[in-house]
């Protein structure tokens, strides 16, 4: 039984990926396809460092300046954050002030994720940050 609900969902967040990319530009990951480590390599065009991995089992922890760990969940395109703590350390950089700032939105907001040309892309609002 429990399959055939898996199934089920699967199905219906393919379904819905689809739409969604068609309407986006972007191309809607499989969950398979986040449950992964990623390089930050850039926040609104400005090369940055730092890096993000998420796992199967809802968790995903985070280093821009600061570390940061929680829970997330994927669905049909759509990123949400939860339960996000970090560290609180002084971030010197400029550049990566800003996508920790950034990154920091989109963990309260919440994200559109595409993968395009096997970078993920995380947007909300005027923050986009690509890992690779």
């Amino acid at each position: 039984m429990k399959w055939l609900i898996s199934v089920v969902i699967v199905g219906l967040i393919i379904a819905g990926g689809v739409y969604w990319a068609r309407n986006s530009g972007g191309s809607v990951p499989a969950a398979g396809q986040i449950t992964r480590d990623w390089t930050l390599t850039s926040y609104n065009g400005q090369n940055v460092n730092g890096s993000i991995s998420f796992k199967a089992d809802g968790k995903f922890s985070a280093v821009i300046c600061n570390t940061y760990d929680g829970s997330y969940n994927y669905d049909s395109g759509e990123m949400q954050f939860s339960n996000v703590a970090g560290t609180l350390a002084l971030c010197t950089d400029n550049n990566l002030s800003k996508a920790e700032a950034g990154f920091t939105r989109i963990t309260k907001n919440g994200a559109k994720a595409t993968i395009n040309d096997g970078k993920l892309q995380l947007q909300s609002g005027g923050d986009k940050l690509i890992f690779y």
